[in-house]
């Protein structure tokens, strides 16, 4: 893009780059409109991903366009830092309190998860079979565009990160695109659903949001933990903590179990690179040290 007869020249990555931001700036402040006490929160900036996506496709990605093998490559690059980037700070947010909470309500959260799994499971299963039985639709070219499709959707209306970056390494090359379109197509009715869900409600019950706060509040009973002494404070802003948790979870995320005799060559199960960093960042997020090492100085003292 040039700008005054190419006095402002804005290509490449400085492109790609700007619009990235511009998206966000503009899907932050749509989330700030509040009507009537109902507001998109962060979820605007997935809306004006979508429309921007859906209005520029052509000048960008169209067929022959300068831009548009950068933008392909410099958005996966984008993507996988992004995706990084939010499940391991879910994971360091969640962390300090989340073994704690399953320990207390272990049952109750194990069986909850797995009802839904199960019924997101169950309802991609028979959308694959009727396909199978009913046809795909003239935009589907085959069975296994359908398939990449369907875990699209399944991600996305489960809103889960994770599960999105499993379904894209699970499918053909080619048919990653696909599981991204399903994923986009369920996520925003997901989230937009669930943001607007949890504020009417109390608005349609006319419930004390103040009153209901207060009643999940828990006082924590027995003798406090004491403060561990000595340790060695290796970055009190948790830039380090945050670096260690990405390169050991992807790692981790990359360990490839054999689900068959074929072994490697076969059918294998992995975290991938977003479950990794999460189970990782749980765990570091909860201990905040690693032995003499403390990772979180601002949390754990």
């Amino acid at each position: 893009m040039t700008l005054f007869g190419g006095v402002i020249p804005v290509t490449g990555i400085s492109f790609v780059l700007m619009c990235v931001f511009g998206i966000l700036f503009v899907g932050y402040a749509l989330g700030r409109i509040t009507i009537k006490g109902v507001s998109l929160g962060d979820a605007g900036v997935f809306v004006i991903a979508l429309v921007f996506g859906a209005l520029f496709k052509d000048i960008i990605f169209g067929e022959g366009k300068p831009m548009a093998d950068i933008f392909v490559e410099a958005l996966e690059v984008i993507e996988s830092l992004g995706l990084i980037l939010f499940v391991t700070s879910v994971g360091f947010i969640a962390g300090p309190k989340f073994f704690g909470n399953m320990k207390r309500n272990f049952k109750s959260y194990v069986l909850l998860g797995f009802v839904i799994i199960l019924f997101g499971g169950v309802s991609a299963v028979a959308c694959i079979l009727m396909g199978d039985g009913i046809g795909y639709g003239a935009t589907i070219e085959n069975r296994e565009c359908f398939v990449a499709m369907i875990v699209g959707l399944l991600s996305g209306s489960l809103t889960s990160t994770p599960a999105f970056s499993a379904a894209k390494a699970t499918v053909a090359a080619e048919y990653t695109s696909l599981v991204s379109v399903g994923h986009g197509i369920a996520y925003i009715f997901g989230v937009i659903g669930v943001v607007l869900f949890v504020q009417l409600i109390p608005k349609l019950t006319k419930a004390d949001m103040d009153a209901e706060r207060a009643k999940l509040v828990q006082v924590e009973e027995g003798k406090v933990k004491k403060a561990i002494t000595g340790l060695f404070n290796i970055d009190e802003h948790g830039f380090a903590a945050f670096a260690l948790a990405a390169v050991l979870g992807t790692i981790v995320g990359k360990i490839k179990i054999p689900l068959s005799a074929a072994g490697l060559d076969g059918t294998c199960f992995s975290l991938t690179t977003t479950g990794g960093c999460l189970l990782v960042s749980l765990i570091l997020g909860h201990f905040g040290r690693v032995g003499k090492v403390n990772i979180m100085p601002d949390t754990h003292t």
